[in-house]
């Protein structure tokens, strides 16, 4: 059986049950200084543990919500499977976005403004579904693996930050999709194909909301230099080849001629 929510409570501050006032005080200060994300710049998981510090420290301190908490009955959240299995199925389609989907809107717009519009035209209906029926091409695929490469997906088993299911966030010059899978417990979603249908669809909608940030047409918190103007680079490739191509043509045509004369 799941602890109530005054059990769990005293247990996320490390108390046992009946503490006092001045018990709750001491843990709370001791946990908030070992969990605050600003003290703990490297641990992924400290603001989830702050804010559940923080709620725990809010239900203990208050007599009416302790009161309340006291009898209000447990509710089992998503297990460690379905937590696990709603990651893998969002990792598994952002790889396949990576490899095989994305190269494809890179070969028929080839970056910048035009791929970041196409990406938010497509992602409520689908990224693969309505991908491109281009084929793409080997320069298509090294660019776009190259460009995204700023992108990473998070699954989140604590409480959202968010009203929704997904929400990104970017520092330091990478993005970060930020999935939570609880959103969809929360919301009666059990069946297979309904979850994988959702998560799916979460994951383009965080790929083309981030489209901007990683192809450098929107500002980042900290842009990192090595990618910011790769766009362009698509932009500009086609004419250049055009280019070299007219040129070489016409080089070819002169020597044929001289040679004749």
């Amino acid at each position: 059986m799941a602890p109530t929510p005054l059990a769990a409570a005293y247990a996320t501050l490390g108390l046992a049950p009946g503490a006092t006032e001045a018990e709750i005080k001491r843990a709370w200060r001791s946990t908030a200084r070992a969990t605050h994300p600003d003290l703990n710049p490297d641990d992924p998981h400290a603001a989830r543990r702050f804010r559940e510090a923080e709620a725990a420290h809010a239900l203990l301190t208050d007599p009416a919500r302790r009161a309340a908490g006291a009898q209000a009955p447990a509710h089992g959240g998503p297990d460690d499977d379905w937590i696990d299995a709603c990651a893998w199925m969002a990792e598994a389609h952002l790889l396949r976005l990576r490899r095989d989907i994305l190269p494809r809107y890179a070969a028929a717009h080839r970056g910048g403004p035009s791929l970041a519009a196409a990406l938010a035209a497509a992602s409520d209906r689908g990224l693969a579904d309505h991908a491109p029926a281009v084929a793409p091409t080997r320069w298509a695929r090294a660019w776009a693996w190259h460009t995204w490469r700023t992108l990473e997906l998070v699954v989140d088993d604590g409480p959202p930050m968010a009203r929704g299911p997904v929400a990104l966030f970017h520092e330091r010059g990478r993005v970060r999709i930020v999935l939570w899978p609880g959103v969809l417990w929360a919301g009666g979603v059990r069946d297979d194909d309904a979850v994988r249908a959702l998560v799916l669809r979460s994951v383009d909608l965080g790929v083309a909301a981030a489209a901007p940030m990683v192809l450098g047409l929107a500002e980042r918190g900290a842009p990192d230099p090595a990618s910011d103007g790769w766009w362009w680079a698509g932009r500009l490739f086609w004419p250049a080849m055009w280019g070299f191509t007219v040129v070489f043509s016409v080089f070819l045509l002169g020597t044929a001629l001289w040679r004749v004369g």
